[in-house]
């Protein structure tokens, strides 16, 4: 409607501006959650909302372009195509954020409405929520010209029963069948099954980042003994589970050198041979410089197994002995897997999307100090490998955290046969409890009705890509959470078992592997959206050129104006 009313260009920039800075400042409200860490949070927050707004602009310009040209039967089709062209560029590149799509926000409400990501992805779906918005903003619209409703009836007859078609399919038709098609794969098609136990710690990111800030060696030792003998008393829970494979978080392990924890490493084995079950897990890998920038030379070419540096003895006549690292090294946010047979391997998933100024500081890493000291993020190094593990039968493809909102990432392990998704994650930086406890202002902002919601809003968010991953991809989904929102989730949706919110425990369930197979959505990726892209870069190239030829027009009109005069 504010499109359709706007008369001039910088009224719909400002329009698109205020209105997105607002929805995405709100939406991502539960960010101010880590205050407590970094002191910068809210102003970043209001960065984020102002940066992502900006792509609401790449909409509304070319959609504004279009809906003074077209006639009102075309408006919800054209503008439903801008919008997703619009949320997939939003999921590229170094600062991609694919968080909170339109098609997303359906799941709780209308999760029948999912099932059909398994042929367009999300993207699918937020188009039929912007066509079916658009098509009676259209309406309104054309009332508030004064059109005649006849004129209006007629002009949006077909737009509205291609709706209802469409709807009646993906809602009540689509979803029978896939629902039918999965179980039909799960009783005839099926590798056999494999119980799998999820471990949810529920250690505070306090606790965390304690041991990073400790006064002292002792003090840090301490604080990392108290975190591993929490994880390692849940890892008993699951003796008598007769789980083949155990999932465990990110961060599992805190400290930042774990590859040179060789008694870890032994301890981790011989849990693995005493459960007679696989660990998979999350924690910091360290890796020499000159290994990393090999293999940067040749990425993503499928090989997986790293070598684990070892620390070398440094001593000076007259100065202690000391342990130091080889060469200089590069960190990376990784998943190893223990073997009940052979115990840790050498066989490593790294983090291929690293969490924008988080993780990593795109382009401002490159700035001396500026990402450790005034960012205060990570300095993390990307991976380069898309790494599948083994255990027994299942053929495992691991997403750390903020990966599980890319689907690219879940598509390219099904198409390299993965029959079992994982999510290691660690949303333990968004309890706002942590605010409240050590703010008192912070307390009473956080119960506030309103913000209340909005800031306890983030895990859940979160925890709806990883049912998005399972359906689009129809793989079985492990999520394994610090704090939760642990799940198993079917390949239809369905979430089997769960713990919630700042629960600790462990659940184990028997997970059917279906044979190696795809999706329309697993084998063409995002072809809805590429289309999309394609009709939106036409449309802005229209209007640029319409726009260069009355400019044109005007000067001429001007330059003969002055020359009659």
């Amino acid at each position: 409607m504010a499109l359709g009313r706007a008369q001039r260009l910088r009224e719909v920039i400002w329009t698109t501006l205020v209105f997105g800075f607002f929805y995405f400042y709100f939406s991502l409200w539960w960010l101010n959650t880590l205050t407590i860490f970094n002191p910068f949070i809210p102003l970043g927050i209001v960065l984020l909302g102002v940066a992502l707004s900006g792509y609401l602009v790449a909409f509304s310009v070319p959609a504004w372009f279009v809906m003074r040209r077209l006639s009102a039967q075309w408006i919800p089709l054209v503008l439903a195509t801008l919008w997703v062209a619009v949320e997939y560029l939003r999921g590229l590149g170094p600062f991609g954020f694919p968080w909170n799509y339109l098609g997303h926000s359906q799941l709780p409400t209308f999760p029948k409405l999912a099932q059909c990501a398994d042929i367009a992805g999300v993207y699918g779906i937020s188009w039929l929520i912007v066509f079916a918005n658009a098509l009676f903003a259209t309406a309104a619209l054309c009332r508030w010209k004064e059109i005649k409703w006849t004129t209006v009836a007629r002009q949006l007859a077909l737009p509205l029963a291609a709706l209802l078609v469409v709807l009646y399919c993906v809602i009540r038709i689509y979803p029978d069948h896939a629902l039918l098609k999965v179980e039909a794969m799960r009783q005839s098609d099926a590798e056999g099954t494999i119980r799998i136990a999820v471990l949810q710690p529920n250690i505070s990111q306090l606790e965390k980042v304690g041991y990073y800030s400790a006064t002292s060696e002792e003090e840090a030792l301490a604080a990392e003994q108290q975190m591993t003998s929490t994880t390692l008393r849940l890892l008993e829970e699951t003796s008598g589970s007769q789980a083949k494979l155990i999932v465990m978080p990110e961060s599992s392990f805190n400290s930042t050198y774990f590859v040179y924890q060789k008694e870890l490493h032994e301890t981790l084995a011989r849990y693995a041979r005493a459960l007679d079950a696989d660990i998979l897990f999350g924690a910091d890998r360290r890796e020499t410089q000159s290994d990393y920038a090999a293999r940067l030379r040749h990425p993503f070419t499928g090989h997986s197994e790293r070598s684990f540096p070892n620390l070398v003895v440094r001593s000076m006549e007259g100065q202690p002995v000391l342990l130091e690292e080889p060469e200089e090294t590069v960190a990376t946010v990784a998943a190893f897997l223990v073997r009940r047979e052979e115990g840790l391997t050498s066989t490593v998933y790294d983090k291929i999307h690293l969490v924008p100024f988080g993780e990593t500081a795109p382009i401002f890493d490159r700035i001396p100090f500026f990402q450790e000291y005034i960012l205060m993020v990570g300095t993390y190094a990307r991976g380069t490998e898309y790494t599948i593990f083994q255990s027994d039968r299942a053929r495992v493809g691991v997403m750390i955290c903020f990966e599980s909102t890319f689907a690219s990432l879940a598509r390219a392990y099904a198409q390299r046969k993965a029959n079992l998704l994982c999510v290691i994650t660690n949303d333990g930086w968004y309890d706002p409890t942590y605010v409240g406890e050590h703010s008192r202002f912070g307390r009473w902002v956080f119960s506030l009705p309103f913000l209340r919601t909005l800031v306890a809003s983030g895990p859940a968010q979160h925890f709806y890509h990883s049912v998005f991953r399972a359906i689009e991809t129809r793989t079985p989904v492990v999520r394994a959470a610090n704090t939760g929102i642990s799940a198993i989730i079917l390949p239809s949706g369905e979430i089997v078992r769960q713990l919630g919110w700042r629960e600790r425990g462990t659940f184990w369930h028997d997970v059917t592997l279906l044979r190696s197979h795809t999706t329309w959505y697993a084998r063409f990726g995002d072809w809805l959206a590429l289309g999309c892209v394609a009709i939106w870069a036409g449309v802005l190239c229209a209007g640029v050129v319409t726009a260069l030829r009355h400019r044109r027009l005007a000067r001429a009109a001007t330059g003969e104006g002055q020359a009659n005069s």
